[in-house]
């Protein structure tokens, strides 16, 4: 997990990499234990990404405020979390897609697990949305002089979702709906006629 974490920091520089594990071995010695490694790296703990990402797809604000509040209390540069945070949501939105995402994400089986448990809670344009709003915070954050407020905002647009039907998943409830029709002697013609009257009727008592 340890290296799977330099790796990440890294960013594909076998160099930097190696750098990175080097400063490591000096500031912790040979065995070396996880928070030391997020302190030394300057990372968010990432039990802070899972839990916020769990938040925002089950559509809790109030649990996803009080996550930001405890990662600002911890001391974290804002900005940096926000950074790592899109990075871990990417990697929700390959887990969604990808049957089998390991060569694209650098995670541990189990955080993949988690992720694609957390992945299934929500739609796939609830999670395109929640990804471009957080694109958009980042954005904002650049020129910010109130960073907690910017995210407090985001957070709680993203976690304010409503659970929406896929374009598949609607075709196929509204085929349903028009067969339960047909079914008990209403045909295409006759409701779009109804829907037509009704509509009249509507505009002609708005206009009295």
């Amino acid at each position: 997990q340890g290296l799977k974490l330099i790796a990440r920091q890294a960013e594909g520089s076998l160099r930097d990499a190696i750098s990175l594990l080097d400063q490591a071995v000096s500031f912790a010695g040979k065995e070396i234990q996880e928070d030391k490694l997020f302190e030394l790296l300057a990372c968010v703990n990432r039990q802070y990404l899972f839990n916020l990402s769990g938040a925002l797809v089950k559509a809790e604000p109030k649990t996803a405020l009080e996550i930001l509040e405890q990662v600002y209390r911890a001391g974290y540069d804002l900005k940096q979390f926000l950074k790592e945070f899109i990075d871990h949501f990417r990697d929700l939105l390959v887990v969604k897609f990808v049957s089998e995402p390991g060569e694209l994400v650098e995670l541990s089986e189990p955080e993949i697990d988690q992720l694609r448990k957390q992945a299934n809670m929500a739609s796939e344009e609830q999670l395109n949305l929640i990804f471009e709003f957080l694109l958009q915070a980042e954005e904002k954050l650049a020129r910010t002089e109130y960073p907690k407020v910017v995210l407090e905002y985001a957070f709680v647009k993203c976690a304010s979702i409503k659970p929406m039907l896929g374009i598949e998943e609607l075709i196929s409830r509204l085929d349903e709906l028009e067969q339960k029709l047909v079914g008990s002697g209403i045909d295409r013609e006759e409701l779009e006629l109804r829907q037509d009257e009704s509509y009249q009727t509507s505009e002609q008592k708005n206009y009295t």
